[in-house]
């Protein structure tokens, strides 16, 4: 399956794929992810929405308009499973489009509104550039976490440039 010509990449994930869910939203991409939620409502959500569905259910897969079976339990195979099928680019680092916990759109905030914020001390003094999600009030800075994850997807990067084993 390949994305949709055109329009905006939406994902919603499945009870199972959390972990992939936030990691979509690093990758800057609107992911919604509702623990608990019926399977024909995550179905109807989603192309209601026009989301794409990550879903570890062979059935829920077959039962959505546009839906990714993601196979494996591993975060990197998932990720990479769903970068094949849909042929996705892999950004250089994380995006900060995106709260990664609630999925809300960050918005950039001066230094003073992050120290408001109670952003950590050392964060206020390395970091020039902050952002907020209005959704749920976190804020994020690129701090050793951000570098981790850029690292992690120049990983991807390597094995997906390497193709399949």
């Amino acid at each position: 399956m390949t994305a949709q010509p055109g329009a905006p990449l939406k994902f919603a994930a499945d009870a199972m794929l959390g972990s992939l869910a936030r990691w979509m939203r690093l990758l800057g991409y609107d992911c919604t992810y509702v623990h608990g939620i019926a399977d024909e409502a995550l179905v109807a959500q989603a192309g209601a929405e026009g989301r794409t569905l990550l879903t570890r259910d062979r059935e829920v897969a077959r039962g959505a308009a546009h839906a990714v079976f993601v196979n494996s339990h591993d975060l990197e195979e998932q990720l990479m499973e769903v970068v094949v099928a849909l042929r996705l680019p892999l950004p250089e680092e994380p995006a900060t489009a995106r709260c990664s916990i609630c999925n809300g759109q960050l918005q950039p905030v001066s230094k003073a509104q992050a120290e408001a914020g109670k952003v950590p001390e050392g964060a206020l003094l390395k970091n020039d550039e902050f952002w907020r999600c209005p959704g749920c009030d976190r804020f994020y800075w690129k701090g050793t976490h951000f570098t981790s994850m850029s690292s992690r997807l120049r990983e991807l990067r390597t094995r997906l440039a390497q193709g399949p084993k």
